[in-house]
């Protein structure tokens, strides 16, 4: 960890990022696929669909044959990109707190 930091700083900080790993090790016990297709693609992607869904609701009011193009092209496309939002999101946690994380070597040091 950084030397120039003051030691109770630097405890604090420690404290923080096992914090974090100690968290990312329960989201891994449950699995990539399932961290990847429940937290990703239903919770987020789900919620960014709704919140999606109601502002087009909204702006399409007065035209009401698009709605049913609008649910298709937000639920195929946030489909997509929480999918992809979620691949790439595990794979920056496990660099950053998986077996040979050099966050591990820094916690494990004090």
């Amino acid at each position: 960890m950084n030397d120039y930091m003051l030691k109770d700083d630097r405890d604090e900080k420690l404290a923080k990022l096992e914090r974090k790993r100690q968290e990312w090790e329960r989201v891994r016990a449950r699995g990539k696929l399932h961290f990847i297709l429940y937290d990703k693609m239903f919770v987020w992607g789900g919620t960014l669909f709704l919140l999606n869904l109601a502002w087009g609701l909204f702006r399409l009011a007065d035209r009401p044959r698009r709605i049913p193009e609008l649910i298709v092209l937000d639920a195929s496309l946030i489909c997509v990109l929480s999918l992809l939002f979620g691949i790439i999101e595990w794979h920056i946690q496990e660099g950053r707190f998986g077996n040979k994380s050099k966050y591990q070597d820094a916690i494990h040091e004090h």
